[in-house]
């Protein structure tokens, strides 16, 4: 992902919807933490954009292209996810993450990250997150995972003795 504005924002979108959808679908998540999260976000992105120099007048419009984008892509994660279809988590990420460059073992990678990430914040208690310790794991853990779960589902094309 390139590390400009918009490949931030893709994958800082694939972060927050893992999570919003994980506070949206436990009963347990105390009312309005969810729209609170979305909010800061958003918060954050509008700063950004005035950070990078975006004019106060037309911020609002950035966010709202922002907003668009957050769930154009929300909606394409979530229908690929539930669908357990790695076709379509494969297109989802390619077109959502600026992906399309990439080998299929880097997309097979990208797919296996998303299930452990997803996997990490449903074993998390509403308590922890909403109390902020989420305490995620780094990058490099979920991607040696990544990485044995890609090397295990990889078959095995090696010339065997007779």
């Amino acid at each position: 992902v390139d590390p400009n504005f918009t490949g931030k924002f893709d994958v800082s979108v694939l972060h927050a919807h893992l999570l919003i959808e994980r506070l949206r679908r436990d009963q347990a998540t105390p009312r309005g933490f969810t729209q609170g999260f979305f909010t800061l976000l958003f918060r954050h992105w509008d700063f950004a954009l005035r950070e990078s120099g975006v004019g106060d007048m037309s911020v609002g419009k950035h966010v709202k292209r922002l907003m668009q984008g957050f769930y154009g892509r929300a909606r394409a994660l979530t229908s690929a996810i539930e669908s357990d279809d790695s076709s379509k988590l494969e297109e989802a990420l390619k077109t959502n993450l600026a992906l399309s460059e990439v080998s299929d073992l880097q997309m097979r990678h990208m797919q296996a990250y998303v299930a452990e990430l997803n996997a990490f914040l449903w074993q998390l208690s509403i308590e922890k997150i909403c109390e902020g310790r989420l305490d995620l794991p780094s990058p490099e853990a979920l991607t040696s995972k990544a990485d044995l779960k890609v090397a295990n589902d990889t078959p095995d094309h090696s010339v065997k003795d007779q």
